[in-house]
């Protein structure tokens, strides 16, 4: 049998062979290969054994078999042998075969050597390992078993190799278990049982030191150990190990007093020694820094001196000095340090907020830091933001911006600033900023459009043009017409009509004015339309010296007067200057009598016109006069707030004939021209502001810029000289408004119907085509983008119906009132921009007039410090998470301008859970609204603002001409706060009864200091409930009325945290119902444009009745409203500055569901239809429409970052 087998073995070795020569004959041979061995042998099982042993012999030399091919062997045989175990039979045969095969020693060794082998590989498996140690705890259950493993193990433990092999095999195998934290700590807890018992820790402490002894006896011992030490030192892990055992031994021994005190001594002793003391330090230093290459080392030394700085800055002393400290740091260091400061702050930052904690922590404070912590911080800090002004000049466009609209250029890195973008301009905190729209440009590598590179900069203004308005005129070489005003209460100016480019001849009136040497003496002078007209337009005193002049500095410079043909007298030039020599040094050598009391701030504060640029001032007090109800002592606003309209320029000696004065009139018999046609018309208008020069054409620019960006930024520059000329604004707004309407005629054409007929591109291009083709006609509707027209404004109120539509009934209507006289903010902004720095003292000290003539005098400033406050308003204050009338979910404002010509917001603001009317209870609506709205005049800290809520009456207040309030003031005093609906039976009755009580109440103008139970017996002299009934017969719906004193009669709702933030007049009411919230919407948002609504109607009347063309009716209906239209001077601010008239937290777009053929379709440009196919029907531009039945069937593939 023996030899059989071996007869098999070289067999297989020679198939073995020939399979390596070819290993894939090898590899589709195996899969179906056969063992022709006889079955008998087969079925020898210890053969099998012997055969499987002399193949494994063979498998494992190296060189015989491809590693390849022995894994697939293996892998084969085993899957072969498991098959063949599933046989009970063959596993028996098996078990009975290994049992005889075991008696043979050899056979027994080989055995234990495969199963230790198998075992190792399978402990590598965690599950197995545990499962085998599960299995030994059971066994040693068994004393009997225990006993005989101790034995086995002393036996072996005589052998030192096998001890010193047992060992190693210990400490790895507890190496490991210590990784187990569990483990460990079992182990720490059992070792401190141990120790707790001194006895038995002396015991262990004197047999390591005695081992130790006898072993160190030995030289080759100790310095193997001193090696080994040294070899763990150079492990830092094993070192940093070592020292926590010292330093927890040390903190054992420190608790020893004595101890503690002499090792304190030794210490002070060697650190007497400088060597010593540098040494460790230098020590220390090292470690630290050898220490701190480890990651969780750095975090955790971080986390330690953040833990220890938070205690430290809990004083406030520490928190300043540090403050201090830093500041210093950063302006002794480069910028560099700062940037990378900044850059590893956020890096961390990135890092940490992975943690959920940490976002919301820093959420929190984030919040804090933006809102403040409570009610009254977040006012503070709504106002600090808002205190500052436009005094932020970009050194890029030399623009006036806001804090929130520009960056400090040190701080801005990875951006390559081209040369000649930045001008080194510093404004505000002596820092150079760039707003973010020229950033945005240069990191575009764009040449900013408005910047000074591209040509956007003023010429230098010489002291000969510093003219007042009438002398500019005296010079100017066209006269723009505008019919403006004077509004009461402030004495801003407005402009109604349009405005009329008239060229005029000034050499008749150069020639007529007396040479004057000394440049104080003046004449007066008046303009009229024509001599033959008994109205004089303006009137001023000039000084001719100064008018001649300036003329004379404009014919030697400006091209455009050089080709006007005016002639001047040079001799006159001469003389002139001769005189001022003579005058100059009679001033020097001490005779000068010239009196100059003008160089105050207070300049010439007794004439209002010098501070006003205009050029024809109707002072309307025929609106004033024709009511007529000046004897019954109806209105109680003061008549000195009044302005009385212009006086002289300059004080007029008492020697002065005033009786003798010189009239002209430049403009007769000239016919006016077009602004467009004219392109020369705002430089010749406006001498002093463009110094007679031109601006660049766009060719001549890097960048080509549009009229309406120049006229924005003339009026947003540094230099002042365009925004204080308020003739200047309304000329920029008329030309922009000429210029839009134009574009409307021209698009008015290319608005067709196609009614369903195909038409091509040539009978398009043909003329008489198009005129059967049916247009659209609109009347003035398609003026709807035409900023504050009836149609604009109709437009925006369609989108507040939308909104209430898609989002419910709105919560509160809020009215906020500008205090342009009220904000010190505003009156430093506008001082500073015009070169004077106030004090709040010196504010405090400006005269009503005063401050009236700062306001009149920088219209747009004013304008965009409302526009900034009221943004500011609802992002920082409305929003805030102090919710000071609730959780803001929407909003819609607009934009109105009084008769004074100051803005005020009217706004509707949606809350999140507020009641509804009809759908709540009335209780719970009444505590909705007493709990943010009061009528109190009883709060100290409000006493100033409370009279801001004071209604007074005035000539506006009358309700069709009679002398009663049309707001209903004074009030009804109640005893809390009601939800009242009208009266349905005895209402004349009761309607009688409240008018006798409101004469009543109207006779106590300040008030009556009585209870409400007094209020009732003595003044009203009725129950409550009847008293009740007769406040309903006076209401046509419901309505809500506040809880109010008898002396809060004439006190307007407010809510006491809105008041204090915005710090003028308010109203808030609660909306009840649809049909109060759209009277609301019709009553205020389009109030203002009422008469000029009906005009716009008329005027399409007349034009479908003149049987005029599309072209003529859109040019027929805007002359009409540019005719007409009255635009204040803030108002026409925010319209040439585009800055936003309405605003709402909803975008709303109209799409057209009208059959195809009913939509209204834009014609293509005669140009595009040129370049089309004659047979070709795509005539017409896409609308949304289009687009969107042309979008993609499928979404592109992109990554989609969705917040909460």
């Amino acid at each position: 049998m023996v030899k059989q087998s071996l007869m098999v073995q070289n067999q297989m070795k020679k198939n073995c062979l020939s399979r390596n020569k070819n290993s894939e004959q090898y590899i589709d041979i195996e899969g179906q290969r056969n063992l022709h061995v006889d079955r008998k042998l087969k079925a020898n099982i210890r053969y099998r054994e012997k055969e499987l042993l002399g193949k494994r012999q063979v498998i494992d030399d190296d060189t015989f078999y491809d590693k390849d091919i022995v894994d697939k062997r293996k892998n084969y045989m085993r899957d072969y042998m498991q098959k063949r175990r599933k046989c009970s039979k063959f596993k028996l045969q098996e078990a009975r075969a290994k049992k005889e095969a075991r008696c043979e020693n050899e056979y027994r060794q080989n055995e234990r050597e495969r199963e230790l082998s198998a075992k190792r590989k399978c402990r590598k498996d965690q599950q197995y390992k545990k499962k085998e140690l599960t299995e030994k705890r059971i066994k040693r259950e068994d004393e009997q078993y225990k006993q005989n493993e101790l034995s086995a193990k002393r036996m072996k433990r005589a052998d030192m190799q096998c001890r010193n092999d047992e060992r190693k095999r210990e400490l790895t195998a507890k190496r490991i278990k210590r990784e187990d934290e569990q483990y460990k700590q079992n182990e720490l807890s059992a070792k401190r049982m141990k120790r707790a018992d001194m006895q038995c820790r002396n015991n262990e402490r004197k047999r390591e030191l005695s081992a130790k002894r006898i072993k160190r006896e030995d030289e080759q011992y100790k310095q193997n150990e001193l090696s080994a030490k040294r070899m763990k030192r150079a492990d830092m892990q094993c070192r940093n190990d070592e020292r926590k055992r010292e330093l927890t031994a040390k903190r054992i021994k420190r608790e020893d007093e004595q101890y503690k005190q002499n090792e304190l001594s030794a210490k002070r002793m060697k650190r007497a020694d400088m060597q010593y003391r540098n040494d460790e330090r230098k020590r220390e230093l090292a470690s630290k820094k050898f220490m701190r290459k480890n990651r969780i080392f750095r975090l955790k030394e971080r986390l330690i001196e953040l833990q220890s700085k938070r205690n430290a800055r809990k004083n406030k002393l520490f928190l300043e000095a540090e403050r201090l400290k830093k500041r210093e740091l950063r302006k002794s260091k480069a910028d560099k340090m700062c940037l990378r400061e900044r850059e590893s702050d956020k890096n961390r930052k990135i890092n940490n907020r992975s943690i959920k904690s940490y976002k919301k922590k820093e959420k929190d404070i984030e919040n804090i830091k933006k809102y403040g912590s409570n009610i009254m911080e977040c006012i503070r800090i709504f106002h600090a933001c808002t205190s500052s002004g436009p005094v932020y000049v970009c050194s890029v466009c030399h623009q006036t911006w806001f804090y929130d609209s520009v960056h400090k250029v040190v701080n801005i890195i990875k951006v390559d600033f081209k040369p000649g973008i930045l001008t080194g301009l510093k404004s505000a905190e002596d820092k150079e900023w760039i707003c973010r729209t020229c950033l945005s440009n240069v990191k575009n590598d764009k040449v900013p459009k408005v910047s000074v590179l591209n040509g956007m900069k003023w010429p230098d203004q010489p002291p000969e043009l510093k003219l007042h308005p009438m002398e500019e005129r005296v010079i100017a070489l066209r006269i723009p017409f505008m019919q403006m005003r004077e509004l009461p209460r402030g004495g801003q100016f407005c402009v109604k009509g349009n405005v009329i480019n008239v060229p005029v001849d000034i050499q008749p009136t150069i020639k007529a004015l007396p040479r004057q040497v000394d440049e104080t003496c003046t004449i007066p002078v008046k303009l009229k339309k024509k001599m033959t007209y008994k109205k004089v337009d303006f009137t001023e005193n000039i000084r001719p010296a100064v008018v001649l002049s300036a003329l004379h500095w404009l014919m030697s410079t400006s091209e455009l007067y050089k080709d006007s043909g005016v002639n001047i007298d040079n001799s006159w030039e001469n003389t002139i200057t001769r005189d001022c020599r003579e005058i100059v040094q009679e001033f020097l050598s001490g005779n000068s009598t010239i009196n100059n009391d003008r160089n105050g701030y207070h300049e010439n504060t007794k004439n209002s016109s010098e501070e006003v640029n205009d050029q024809l001032i109707v002072n309307d007090k025929d609106a004033e006069d024709e009511t007529g109800y000046e004897s019954d002592h109806f209105s109680e606003i003061d008549s000195n707030e009044n302005v009385t309209g212009n006086a002289d320029t300059l004080l007029e000696d008492e020697a002065l004939n005033t009786d003798k004065s010189y009239t002209f009139a430049p403009g007769e018999g000239q016919h006016p021209l077009s602004l467009f046609t004219d392109k020369d018309a705002e430089f010749l208008s406006f001498p002093t502001i463009y110094c007679g020069q031109r601006r660049l054409e766009n060719k001549e620019r890097l960048v080509p810029v549009h009229y309406s960006d120049i006229a924005k930024w003339e009026l947003r520059s540094v230099d002042r000289r365009a925004a204080r000329s308020v003739p200047n604004i309304f000329f920029k707004l008329k030309k922009i408004q000429l210029k839009q309407i134009s574009d409307k005629v021209q698009l008015a054409v290319r608005r067709i119907k196609t009614k369903g007929k195909k038409i091509t591109a040539a009978e398009a291009r043909d003329q008489s085509t198009l005129d059967n083709i049916v247009r659209l006609d609109e009347g003035y509707y398609i003026f709807r983008q035409l900023r504050n027209s009836p149609a604009y404004l109709a437009t925006k109120k369609k989108d507040v119906f939308a909104m209430i539509r898609q989002i419910g009934l709105p919560t509160w209507f809020m009215s906020l009132s500008s205090a342009d006289t009220r904000w010190p903010f505003l009156l430093k902004a506008l001082a500073k921009l015009d070169g004077k720095i106030l004090s709040d003292s010196d504010i405090k000290n400006l005269s009503w007039q005063e401050k009236s003539s700062l306001v009149q005098k920088d219209p747009v400033t004013c304008s965009r410090i409302f526009n900034d406050r009221v943004q500011q308003f609802i992002k920082v204050f409305l929003k805030s998470p102090h919710e000071p009338i609730g959780v803001v979910t929407d909003y819609f404002y607009r934009v109105e301008f009084q008769q004074r010509g100051s803005p005020h917001i009217h706004m509707l603001v949606w809350i999140a859970d507020a009641p509804k009317y009809q759908k709540d209870h009335n209780e719970s609506i009444e505590q909705f609204v007493d709990q943010y709205i009061t009528c109190s005049n009883e709060k100290e800290e409000l006493s100033g603002l409370i009279d801001l809520q004071t209604h007074k009456h005035s000539k506006t207040c009358r309700k069709k001409g009679k002398a009663v309030c049309r707001f209903g003031f004074p009030l009804p005093p109640l005893r809390k706060t009601m939800l009242l609906e009208p009266l349905e039976t005895d209402i004349d009755k009761h309607k009688k009864k409240y008018d006798e009580i409101q004469n009543k109440i109207n006779s106590f103008k300040d008030g009556m200091n009585f209870s409400f139970d007094q209020f009732l017996n003595e003044i009203v002299g009725m129950s409550e409930d009847e008293y009740i009934k007769c406040i309903r017969s006076s209401i046509n719906g419901p309505k809500v009325f506040l809880k109010r004193m008898p002396s809060e009669i004439r006190v307007n709702m407010y809510n006491e945290h809105v008041l204090m933030a915005w710090n003028a007049n308010i109203d808030l009411q609660y909306v009840l119902d649809p049909y109060a919230c759209a009277m609301y919407i019709v009553s205020y948002i389009s109030k203002s444009q009422r008469g000029m609504s009906a005009l716009m109607d008329r005027a399409c009347k007349e034009a479908r009745q003149g049987n005029m063309d599309i072209k003529k009716q859109v040019r027929h209906i805007g002359n009409h409203f540019l005719n007409s239209v009255e635009v204040s001077a803030q108002e026409a601010s925010y319209l040439v500055l585009q800055m936003p008239l309405t605003k709402g937290s909803r975008d709303v777009i109209f799409i057209n569901t009208s059959p195809p053929e009913e939509r209204v379709f834009l014609l293509k440009q005669l140009s595009d239809l040129e370049e089309l196919s004659p047979n070709s029907t795509d005539i017409h531009y896409q609308n949304i429409i289009a687009r969107y039945s042309k979008r993609p069937r499928e979404l592109v593939p992109c990554r989609l970052c969705i917040t909460a």
